[in-house]
């Protein structure tokens, strides 16, 4: 994304979104577009919400006020498989698509058909630098489906019934790539090795494996091509504009240039310009109109190197580090801020009516974590069950640890800036 792009998409929101109008109104004294791009306050989920009637496109339900908007936006009870709906509002195909926050609270972006196509395009053509021949068609997508049996089979739980199911449709169609989250592949890697069914995978001839949700360690990534003879890629996205990063024939992955400009900030929210420096992930994307993302606050933590890379791609490499040493979950290879995250995003879209409302992990003692939480008092039990339930699927060896239950919120939230974070070791 170039400083032309990013100056046109600053007057197109100044000139056609209420929230950027207002936004930009009160910088208009600087005098180059880095002066502009670099005093604008980061943009959070939460300032989203509280100005969500001005914040998105007028052109979608002019009609309706921001707190039935809001009402639209948290509804995960008629979401697809793949956490999204469609809504047909003024003849025109909108998406509301849903992700989950620093909380694992669900939070929902809108989008429209032309929008979700050029993220879709973005990602084949990226997929073809690895594979020219890889097409949607010859892909087995174990992530957004399009396979009538795989929507069927319970992939996501990736539960021991539900595995010989895949396997078996794996050998059976023969596909040319694999589209999956690590969680998935790792559980799927297990099955193999355990039934003896190397040779089998090996004949599908698999170009290559592309992941994402989780980072692969080393000697996953090893172990995994080897047994497939397949290279592994991974990708860096999110549900907000999809693709971020993608790994090149060398092993680096690169930033998406085409439509987003990627930064670092530090807690402060203030830039973080040195090469190989940790921060935190914020975006900006030319592509997103109808819900903009202008400095907008991801929180992953990265670093960025603008070395030369022998693939040709000039765009920086990006190294996600999972988070930092208060977000580990000790004595596991885990961190707890990603794993819990999706925990509660399994509790908040299938389990809404526990009306979790706030919540805080705390692992006070190597094998033991305390659970603070607002729950409906009625559910109580079965939100415990839920929680660790959950979170033995997530987390090998998980019924090492002991957990305590405490149903009362001591904390606020106001106080921990850009991320507040629902898991913290204090070791």
């Amino acid at each position: 994304m170039t400083n032309n792009d990013l100056i046109q998409h600053i007057n197109y929101l100044k000139d056609n979104n209420i929230f950027y109008s207002k936004y930009f109104q009160d910088h208009v004294d600087c005098n180059t577009i880095e002066e502009i791009y670099s005093n604008m306050p980061v943009i959070t989920k939460n300032i989203i919400e509280d100005n969500i009637r001005e914040y998105i496109t007028k052109d979608f339900m002019p009609y309706m006020d921001s707190k039935s908007l809001i009402d639209i936006f948290h509804d995960v009870k008629h979401l697809s498989g793949n956490y999204d709906r469609e809504i047909i509002d003024n003849e025109k195909r909108w998406f509301l698509e849903s992700t989950t926050g620093s909380t694992g609270y669900p939070f929902t972006v809108l989008k429209t058909s032309s929008e979700k196509l050029w993220e879709s395009k973005y990602l084949i053509e990226k997929r073809k630098t690895i594979d020219s021949n890889a097409n949607m068609k010859n892909g087995f997508l174990l992530l957004e489906p399009i396979d009538p049996i795989l929507k069927k089979i319970r992939y996501r739980s990736t539960l021991e019934m539900d595995m010989p199911l895949i396997f078996n449709h794996l050998v059976a169609t023969r596909p040319r790539w694999i589209l999956c989250t690590t969680l998935v592949l790792r559980k799927l890697y297990e099955f193999i090795i355990n039934n003896n069914f190397v040779d089998k995978v090996r004949d599908l001839r698999i170009s290559f494996i592309e992941t994402t949700s989780q980072k692969l360690y080393d000697y996953e990534i090893k172990e995994i091509s080897e047994c497939f003879n397949s290279r592994i890629i991974n990708q860096y996205g999110c549900r907000e504009v999809w693709n971020l990063g993608y790994d090149c024939l060398y092993g680096n992955m690169h930033t998406n240039n085409q439509y987003i400009k990627l930064d670092l900030v530090d807690n402060n929210g203030n830039l973080i310009e040195k090469s190989n420096a940790l921060g935190d992930v914020i975006i900006t994307s030319k592509l997103h109109k109808s819900f903009p993302f202008f400095k907008y606050y991801l929180g992953d933590a990265a670093t960025l190197s603008y070395e030369k890379c022998k693939c040709g791609n000039e765009s920086p490499i990006i190294n996600l580090c999972g988070g930092r040493e208060k977000d580990k979950l000790i004595n596991t290879k885990y961190f707890g801020t990603e794993i819990f995250r999706k925990v509660l995003r399994g509790i908040h879209y299938k389990y809404s009516y526990y009306n979790l409302t706030k919540i805080k992990i705390i692992q006070d003692q190597p094998y033991h974590i305390t659970v603070y939480c607002l729950v409906d008092y009625n559910y109580r039990k079965e939100f415990r069950k839920t929680f660790l339930e959950i979170s033995s699927f997530q987390i090998e060896n998980f019924d090492c640890f002991q957990i305590s239950f405490f149903y009362t919120y001591p904390y606020s939230d106001e106080n921990e800036g850009l991320k507040p974070e629902i898991f913290t070791n204090i070791l």
